[in-house]
């Protein structure tokens, strides 16, 4: 199967998910719409691993492909996503999509390919990216390179992109922890 193939069933999906939420309502939370994913991953003939690890990344590998599901109660398109280093990165994923369900407002499910919604990265006690369903412009656009070729940095380079992204939005006086 090849990109195109995968997003057509991505798309197919994302039609059914959304009938769904028309005709029985929102999902109630995270792992019923994870579930939900997987069975309509599998009822077109996908192998889905049912058993993976609950911190992977992506949530769901079939194949060379991944798919990251986040999902909201609140309005809007906006997540915390996986950690810049993706330690947890399932082996063998070359390209990741993302299935969102946002259930506050109108509910409705989207995808998109992972790397185009990445649009912040957030500090807690490790850099954490951020995903938005509706932005127009990546963070790795800001960043003069493709997510692909970011995964693929050593933490120590990618410190060097986070550290100017970081250092471009810093506020006179403010104290960023993690950066020289």
């Amino acid at each position: 199967m090849d990109e195109i193939q995968f997003e057509l069933i991505l798309e197919s999906i994302m039609q059914r998910l959304n009938q769904f939420i028309q005709t029985n309502g929102k999902f109630k939370n995270s792992k019923l719409f994870e579930e939900a994913v997987r069975d309509q991953l599998a009822k077109e003939g996908l192998d889905i691993d049912r058993n993976s690890k609950a911190q992977a990344f992506p949530d769901i590998a079939i194949g060379q492909f991944g798919v990251e599901v986040k999902f909201t109660e609140k309005d809007n398109w906006r997540s915390v996503a996986n950690s810049i280093s993706e330690g947890q990165r399932v082996s063998g994923i070359e390209k990741v999509y993302l299935v969102y369900g946002k259930m506050g407002g109108v509910p409705e499910v989207r995808w998109g390919i992972y790397g185009d919604c990445v649009v912040h990265v957030r500090t807690s006690h490790r850099l954490r990216f951020e995903v938005s369903m509706d932005s127009p412009k990546s963070l790795f656009d800001e960043l003069g390179i493709t997510y692909e070729n970011f995964r693929q940095l050593s933490d120590r380079e990618k410190m060097v992109y986070m550290r100017k992204y970081a250092k471009n939005r810093q506020k006179p006086g403010e104290y960023i922890w993690w950066l020289e």
